[in-house]
């Protein structure tokens, strides 16, 4: 029976169907601030928690982190990608940003503190609310 009716359905009914789900479409992407946003704290929350354990154990001290973190082939590689993306994201949010008028040191203050998957959504929330 489901079949027979979809056969049977005119043209316009697809077209306001297809319609419906394009404004759907467009509201999730002009709502990109909203995902930024949350991609922010999801980034910030994921790299605090993975983290804790070893700050309790060992204190907060950025060379000990450092140490561990090159200390093995697989480490190093994230370390280096890790270096390598806040330093763009740094030159982004200085040239970019400044011209667009976006505050540029949240950001880079989320960077240091989460890493890159906190500073960069923060970064693109701020560039789409400069935008709007």
């Amino acid at each position: 029976m489901a079949f027979a009716d979809a056969l049977n359905r005119s043209p316009e009914y697809e077209e306001s169907t297809f319609a419906s789900e394009k404004t759907r479409l467009e509201r999730l992407l002009m709502n990109l601030k909203t995902i930024y946003l949350l991609l922010t704290i999801f980034g910030s929350l994921g790299p605090a928690y993975a983290i804790a354990p070893f700050l309790i154990e060992n204190g907060p001290y950025p060379h000990m982190v450092l140490t561990a973190m090159f200390s093995t082939p697989a480490g190093a590689f994230a370390g280096w990608n890790l270096l390598a993306g806040c330093v763009c994201l740094i030159v982004l949010a200085h040239t970019e940003g400044k011209s667009k008028g976006i505050t540029t040191w949240k950001p880079i203050v989320a960077m240091g503190l989460f890493g890159i998957s906190s500073g960069l959504p923060l970064y693109l929330y701020l560039r789409e609310k400069a935008e709007a």
